[in-house]
């Protein structure tokens, strides 16, 4: 099924590092069944999304493929991520596992490539990172990143290899703010994007009193304001969403901008020494198999 191209709307590009450029606000597949992805990829398309985020441990690369295939948006005016799973670390798996997912994909090549997670007991994402810039170089990639690195690994990297990710896409929400990691990434022309940005329903992040309280005073959603906060800081995000009347919410976040007093209150729900994390830990996450976002 055709689908007349959406203007993509108000949603701005943030330049990266590689001179390419990412739309600030797209869509995550993240837990989207796999039979399920392709129509709300599509519906995705139609509201205007022009990002999409996801990688093999999801299982759904092809039904995002299968989506932007169908659709009659130019592939130039797409932007596609996918990572680079933990067991495809050693060798030449980095660009068998990059191969695969072009396959799955339909595509000729991704414009952004991530490292998934570091796994320290493995010790390999220096490796991997080598081999990322191969596949740059080859035209198989536009940019190539991290997910889920911790300054130390960030630093290795650089010091090892002399090139700096294009982005490092962390776990971000106002409980869980990553400030040492923000100040690197300022410091290295490395952009920061940030998964998991509504806290992943953890904690009752919509119901405090300063999303609430902005909310009102927007007329916007609680949702919309958290976003509207990862934004103003110039973070990239993907959230996902199954129903397309969120994902227009989710979107519909560049007519308002908070106040400084707003932005300040929600900094303020930072939790210390990563108290607020509800996800996996990248100095202690070594598991080859078990999916983590």
């Amino acid at each position: 099924m055709h689908h007349p191209p959406t203007p993509p709307g108000p949603v701005p590009s943030i330049r990266l590092n590689s001179g390419f450029s990412i739309p600030q606000l797209g869509f995550g597949v993240w837990l989207i069944d796999p039979s399920d992805t392709s129509n709300r990829v599509s519906e995705a398309l139609e509201v205007g999304y022009r990002h999409f985020d996801t990688a093999p441990v999801y299982n759904n690369e092809r039904g995002v493929g299968d989506a932007i295939r169908h659709s009659d948006i130019p592939r130039d005016e797409i932007f596609v991520t996918t990572k680079l799973w933990n067991d495809q670390q050693g060798g030449d798996k980095p660009r068998e596992s990059l191969l695969r997912s072009l396959d799955e994909l339909s595509l000729e090549y991704v414009d952004l490539f991530l490292i998934h997670w570091p796994v320290p007991a493995q010790d390999l994402y220096l490796h991997a990172w080598e081999k990322l810039v191969e596949l740059q170089e080859a035209g198989l990639v536009k940019s190539i990143g991290v997910s889920n690195h911790n300054v130390d690994h960030l630093d290795r990297i650089i010091t090892t290899s002399g090139r700096q990710p294009a982005l490092n896409q962390v776990e971000l929400h106002p409980a869980h703010q990553q400030r040492e990691l923000q100040a690197w990434a300022a410091s290295h022309d490395t952009k920061v994007a940030s998964w998991g940005p509504l806290g992943q329903g953890q904690y009752p992040l919509l119901d405090t009193p300063p999303i609430v309280e902005a909310a009102r005073h927007h007329g916007k959603s609680p949702a919309q304001i958290v976003i509207r906060w990862h934004v103003q800081q110039g973070f990239i995000l993907t959230p996902k969403s199954s129903k397309k009347s969120r994902m227009k919410e989710n979107i519909d976040v560049f007519d308002f901008e908070l106040t400084p007093a707003e932005m300040q209150s929600i900094h303020a729900m930072n939790l210390s020494d990563g108290r607020g994390r509800v996800g996996q830990d990248p100095a202690k996450f070594n598991d080859a198999w078990v999916p983590a976002i």
